[in-house]
Order: C-alpha cells, then structure tokens, then sequence
C-alpha cells in the first residue's frame, strides 16, 4: 500500500478534484490506431502558466530523475512516465516515487497487464479494445491485483506493439522548488503473453500554477495515445496515417497561441520538414501550423523525438469555441502523442525573456576551446510597447559554476530573438551540464521585469571527449585533420581511412556515428562505452564487395542501447569485436523503416556477444552469420530480451555459431511482422538456452527456414572417422532423455530424431548433431579447456569435435598468444581458418 513520509503529505492523500472538462464523445475526434484524447485539465480566466518538462530516456527498471525551480502556486500536478512492454500481451510491475522538501510519496505498486495480446483487434474494434483503460480494465489479469487501488488519478494506455503510457495526478505531492521522481517497473508472468521489458522511456512533470502578476491565459491539458504507423502491423493489418482531437470551451483572447506534445519513441510529426502542398503536416482548424519551434530529443541526434514546442502559432488560426488538431503523415514511425497543452495567453505589458535553444559543436574535445550557442526569445506581446526588453545579460555555467557571459546590449523586442555565444574550454574528459540563463546579472536576479520569471533558462548535459561523428565523405579528411584527437587515433592509407585506439563515451548520444558515406573505412581496435544511445552506428553506410567497411577488435560495452548498430547499409564486415553488457543488441542490423529490409550483406563473424539484452538482431537479407560466441543474452527484468539471435529477414545464412545461456531462445525466426525464409540455420552450438523456461526447446521458426547444410558434407566424428551426410546443429537438450533409446543408431554423429523446433510452421531439426563441434575456448565456463568438459582436441587421441579445436598448435597449453582463443577477456578468434566451418 502507499507508502508516506511527513504530516503535510499525509494531509494532501485527499484525491483533489481536477478543474476537468470532458468532450463528448461525438467530437474526440480519431485517435488513428490508439486512444481518444480527452481533456483532463482546463481553465481560463486565470494568470499563471504551465511548466513541462521531461528528461531521461529509455532506463532498465528504475529511473530517477530530479525537477528543479517548479513555481510557486501550484493549481495541478501530473507527472507522466512510459515503459516499453515488448510485444502485445505483456506487462508487468510498476510504481512512482516523488521526493522534495515536504516528504516522500510512493503510489502502490500497480499490475499493468496489456488486455489486448492481438493488434489486429484494433482494426476489428475500431480502436484499442480495452487498452485505454489497462489498469481497471475488468477483463485483464490487472483487475484482481489493481481493484483496490486508486484508479482514479493514475491511468495507463497501451498502443501499438508494446508501448505503455502512464498518468498520474501527483497534485497533493509536488512541492515548488526541487522535486526528485523515480519510477520502479519489475516483471511478472501473470499477464497473457508473460512479462514485459520493462525499460522506462522518461519522465515528465507537469505543473499549472498560479501567478497574479502574470497575464492571464487559457489551458488544456489533453491526454491519450494517438498512434500513428505505416506498415508494421502493430497497429492491425492497416496503415493509420491520420489522427485528430479538439480543444473545446471559452478562452481569452489571443495574443501568444502554444502547443506543447509529448511521445515516445517518436511523437507526432516530429521531424518533417518546412511543410509543402501534400508534405506530413499538424493543422490547428485547417490551418497549417509548421514546423515547431523547438524540439527536443533524446539518443541519436533527431531521432528519438519525444516533446514539440510550437510557440507562435498563428492567433487567428483559433476560432469559435472549437480547436480542432488534426495530425497527418504519409510515413508515420511510431508516432505518438500523449500529452498535449494547449495555451492561449491574453494581453500583456511585460517583456518575458525565455532560452528556446542550446546549439553545440558536432564535437567538444578535452583542452579545445569551443563556442556554445545559445537562443533567447522575447516571448511578450508585440502589440505593446511595454514588451520590449532593454539590456540584458545570458550566462552560462558548466556544473553551476559561471563560465561566460552575453550582453544583450540593445537590449530585445517583443517577438523577436537573439542568438548569445559563449566560449568554452573543458579540461579533462566529462559530460557536465551546460546551463544558460537569461537576464542574469552579477547575482543572477535578473534586471528586467517579465511575465515570468520561472522560464529564464535552460539545462541540457553534453560529450567533451574523442565521440566520433561523421555525416559525408568530406568528413573524414575532416576527421583526420582533427588536431585535438589522439595522435594517430585517425589516419589515412592506401584510400582507407582507419578510426582506431580511441577509448570514447557518450552521455548524450552514440560513440561513433558514421551515416551517408560510400567512404571506405575501418574502425579497429577502439572501447566504446557507456553511451546515452548506441556504441557504434552506421546509417546509409555503403561498401562494395571486395572493398567492405569493417569493424573488428574492438570492445563495445555498457551502452544503453545497442553495441553496433546497422542500418540502411550494405557491405559492412563486423569481425571479432566483443560486445557485452549493452542494454538492447550486441550487434543490431535494422531498418530505416519496418518492414523495408534495407540492409543487405552484412557479415557478422568472429565475435564475442555477452550480457547484452540479445546477442545479435538480424533485419536484412543476404547475410552472413558465423563463428561467433553468443553467450549469456539477458531477459531484463523477465521481459522480452534474451535472444541469443533474432531474425526478421531472408536468405542469410547462420552457421557455425556457439550459442550459450540465452534466457529466451537461442534463436528465434520470427515472421509475424516481416516475412523470413530460406534462411539457412547450419554448425550451430545451442547450449543452454532457454534458461527461463527449460522445458521448451532452443529455438524457435514460424517462417519457411532450412535448418541443416544445403547440401551433403564430409565430416569428422569418433576418433577422426569421415562422414559424408547433411548435418544440422547441436543441441544440449538433444540426449535419450528426450528421445528415449538409441538415438545415433549407426553411430554417425547425426541423432535419429529430428529436434522440434517452437514455432507455427513444424520446423525442426532433421540432422541434429550429437556433439559439439565447432564450439572453441572455454564452453563450460569453468576457466579451463579440457577435453572431458569442452569437447576439445589437446591431444590427437581423444574424440574431436572439429579438425581444429582449442590447442591449434598443438603445444600445451592452450593460450591466447598462440591459439587465437578467448578464456574469459583474452581475445578470441574461434575460426580463422578460411571458409569458417572447414577449419
């Protein structure tokens, strides 16, 4: 039950009424393929504003993150989180706690069980079959567990393939000042398709609040999940391009018309363009409002688009007592629109000076002086002449020590911006936190008299390190004549440019980013960790046979989300690198947009993939998977990870592959969304996985895959007899246990049985290999490699499980230096040998 730390909290557990007007149902207008938007909160006649911010992105478990300077007069208080579910059917766990000067508050803990398993009951139902409403929804497993809660002022809506949107009226809680917000999300298997990922995407808080001394404004505060999405079936089996809602009621009259939206992984519209006839575009009453003044991001830079601000829409564009939004987009992906204010401020005779932007170097290197931007808007009323802004000074501070100031000496009309640039140099390696302030003098009170004096700045972290950032092939000579890289960490050979022996973090982004190149290039021998988004990532990344792009002998760890990442590209060799402890991937191959495979001939080889929440995704065509040891893939939380490989592709081949301690699959085919087949599955290890359910086999195919050699091979078995027959993979779970009696009659290596594959389709196994042998290095984990455990050639006259085994060169001991093998962190190559699998 609710947890709760001092008496002025505990006076505040009385449900506060929200100031609340509903539409009716005939003018929610279409929620696309998600939940009608309502209005939660309204007003008008009233001086104040609304403050909403958001921050974090995309934790495992437990997310906290800290609100600084909420104003004074608090009216309403919502704070809004989300989690990703994994797929439709999951769910799981969650809670929130608020800490501030008054106290501690934790919510109950809430089961949120998705009621809605298949998403092509979206389109029979007309929207969303019971997933607005997941937490109370009598139907679902949440019902028993949740009934005795407060379903009143916390909600959760589900949409599309697993993404959940929670709510909840934190009024009675929030305190001005600093307030600090955690979110806890734990799995649980009592939902339909068991427990969810369980990731927390971010938190907002949103805050009305009262101030005389302000103009005054109408608000609403409108909450739901429209969804829009272009052939992923997610959303049913149709495409859902268009969503609407309305802001209904009496307002002040127009001087300043806003609208602030939040979503996630994308919200509405995010990234298009200046609009043309035709173009994706957000109209207020038909009226085409462009693109938004500021938006704010998370990751990949302008990728995970999560809140727009549009702050000077057009006033005229409001009419009657009716606002009709009206989204549209030819190319959704994934977007969303949760929460939206919409604000109409009336007249005004003060300046307001707000920080709308900070505008960095693609790159900031420890000791290099660089120039921060910053913009500063007078947000006052241009029709009064009184709004305009005399002089006044930005500031920036780096970890709340003062840096650099900015005189505005002529000081700043109503309507109009001005850009203040500041010059930076950071020692040491670091991510601080950039904050700028407008209108701050020497003690920072500020010497212009404002409409608000609760918006002058503006916070955002950012990377003085070696991140790496490249966009065109000019940028490598760029790269390359970057004085302030180590010596020799970029170079040029033979038309070759070599990225190598750097050690790069990144708290605001991905490590190295390398997009829209046909540039031959290799990256070696480099640590990349502990970033914000993925440790390497190729987008529009082009190579050519026999002149492949190549990635290998580096460490990509701590990331929290993929180690490499792949998309849009084609020719990438990816070779013995070790990829552990990331968050999504170890090596992700994916698209610009789902379901358009658009990799193509990537080959993944020689690697080491552990602890990461899968081993290898793979979303391409014509791929080459080999040699690589996959071991340890984590389901965090219980939730939809743990895959050792996850296809979604065709025409790839996987071989020679040691598989090893996935919780979920070792691998899993998976063509629900994407067609997959002729996928060739061959040589393979599966050792151990399926951890969370030991009952069900290894692997999984509800495609049209093949799941042996495509043709008859030789091969060795007993004491180094030849065989010649198709050959398969091997399975752990494969023994007479499973297949009672004599399962290799003719002694042959190949089992009698098929092994039964998981899936729609009857896939299996027809030639499954009774030992391992293409396993190399220390398999049972116990730090030595002895034939009696490993299944190893040390000597000539044990049984092998491969010509070539752990000691290559047949001197004892098997050692890294002299085998090419990984017992624990050495450096491992299982398969030099050239074709892998003829070793």
């Amino acid at each position: 039950m609710n947890k709760l730390i001092s008496a002025m909290v505990t006076a505040a557990m009385v449900v506060v009424a929200l100031a609340a007007f509903t539409t009716s149902s005939s003018a929610q207008g279409d929620p696309g393929c998600g939940c009608i938007a309502d209005t939660k909160l309204y007003g008008t006649d009233f001086n104040g504003s609304i403050y909403f911010e958001q921050k974090g992105f995309m934790s495992p478990k437990v997310m906290t993150q800290t609100f600084v300077n909420v104003p004074p007069g608090i009216k309403d208080a919502r704070i809004y989180t989300g989690v990703w579910q994994g797929s439709p059917g999951k769910g799981g766990f969650f809670n929130i706690t608020i800490q501030n000067s008054s106290g501690s508050y934790t919510t109950d803990t809430y089961r949120a069980c998705d009621p809605c398993p298949q998403a092509t009951k979206c389109s029979v139902d007309g929207y969303q079959c019971g997933r607005c409403d997941a937490l109370s929804n009598v139907t679902s497993s949440n019902w028993n567990h949740n009934q005795n809660f407060d379903l009143v002022n916390i909600h959760d809506y589900i949409v599309g393939c697993g993404v959940q949107f929670i709510s909840f009226n934190a009024t009675p809680y929030i305190t001005p000042g600093q307030n600090t917000i955690t979110v806890k999300t734990e799995a649980c298997d009592a939902c339909a398709r068991g427990g969810w990922d369980g990731r927390i995407y971010l938190i907002a808080l949103l805050v009305v609040y009262e101030n005389e001394t302000m103009p005054e404004i109408t608000y609403w505060v409108n909450e739901g999940a429209l969804y829009l999405e272009k052939g992923s079936d997610c959303d049913g089996p149709y495409d859902h391009l268009y969503a609407s809602k309305y802001f209904n009621n009496s307002y002040v009259t127009p001087k300043k018309v806003k609208l602030w939206s939040l979503g996630w992984p994308h919200v509405i519209n995010a990234t298009n363009p200046a609009p043309q006839p035709g173009d994706p575009n957000t109209t207020l009453n038909g009226n085409n409002i462009g693109y938004p003044d500021i938006t704010e991001s998370h990751g990949t830079a302008g990728y995970n688009e999560v809140m727009l601000r549009w702050n000077n829409i057009d006033t005229t564009f409001v009419t009657g007592n009716s606002q009709f939004l009206e989204y549209y987009d030819d190319n959704p992906l994934y977007e969303r629109a949760f929460v939206e204010a919409f604000i109409i401020r009336g007249p005004s005779d003060k300046p307001d000076l707000v920080v709308t932007d900070i505008e960095f170097p693609s790159t900031m290197r420890p000791g290099k002086t660089d120039t921060i931007y910053a913009t500063v808007e007078n947000d006052g009323d241009p029709d009064q002449p009184n709004s305009d802004a005399g002089p006044f000074h930005v500031r920036l501070y780096v970890d709340d020590n003062p840096v650099s100031t900015f005189h505005v000496s002529g000081g700043l009309d109503a309507g109009d911006s001005t850009t203040a640039s500041f010059s930076v140099s950071i020692a040491d390696e670091s991510c601080p936190e950039f904050r700028v302030v407008a209108d701050c003098n020497a003690d920072c009170n500020g010497v212009i008299t404002e409409d608000n004096e609760f918006n002058n700045e503006m916070r955002e972290k950012y990377q003085v390190g070696y991140v790496i950032v490249v966009n065109s092939n000019s940028d490598f000579a760029s790269l390359a004549a970057d004085g302030w890289l180590p010596a020799g960490s970029v170079v040029s050979a033979g038309g070759i440019y070599y990225i190598q022996n750097l050690d790069i973090t990144n708290c605001a982004g991905n490590g190295i980013s390398i997009a829209n190149t046909d540039q031959r290039f290799v990256i070696r021998n480099c640590i990349v960790h502990h970033c914000e988004a993925n440790g390497i990532h190729f987008d529009n990344v082009t190579g050519t046979p026999g002149s492949e792009v190549e990635v290998y002998e580096n460490e990509v760890n701590n990331n929290d989300q993929k180690g490499i990442k792949v998309v849009n590209s084609s020719y990438v060799v990816i070779d013995s690198n070790h990829a552990h402890d990331n968050q999504d991937y170890g090596v992700d191959v994916y698209m610009a947009h789902m379901p358009i495979l658009d990799s193509h001939h990537i080959t993944i080889s020689n690697n080491t993939l552990e602890d990461n929440g899968y081993g290898i995704e793979l979303m391409g065509f014509n791929c080459d998977v080999k040699c690589n040891t996959i071991l340890d893939s984590i389901a965090h939380g219980g939730g939809e990870e743990g895959f050792g490989i996850y296809v979604s592709g065709n025409e790839s081949t996987i071989h020679n592959n040691t598989i090893k301690g996935s919780d979920r699959y070792g691998i899993m085919l998976d063509s629900t969304t994407i067609p997959t087949y002729f996928n060739r599955i061959y040589g393979n290890d599966f050792i151990g996985n399926m951890k969370l359910d030991p009952s069900r086999p290894q692997a999984f195919d509800n495609g049209t895959n093949y799941w042996n050699t495509p043709t008859e091979v030789n091969y060795y078995y007993d004491n180094d007899d030849t065989h010649f027959n198709y050959t398969g993979n091997y399975w752990s779970d494969y023994d007479g246990n499973l297949h009672a009696g004599n399962y290799d009659s003719n002694g042959d290596g190949i089992g009698d049985t098929p092994y039964t594959i998981d899936g729609e389709t009857g896939a299996a196994d027809f030639y499954p290999r009774i030992v391992t042998w293409w396993m190399c290095g220390d398999v049972d984990g116990d730090g030595v490699v002895a034939p009696s455990s490993d299944g190893r050639r040390i000597y000539t006259n044990r049984i092998v499980t491969s010509i070539w085994a752990a000691d290559v060169d047949s001197i004892p001991p098997v050692a890294p230096s002299s085998d090419g093998r990984r017992i624990y962190t050495n450096n491992l190559d299982c398969c030099k040998c050239t074709p892998c699998g003829s070793c």
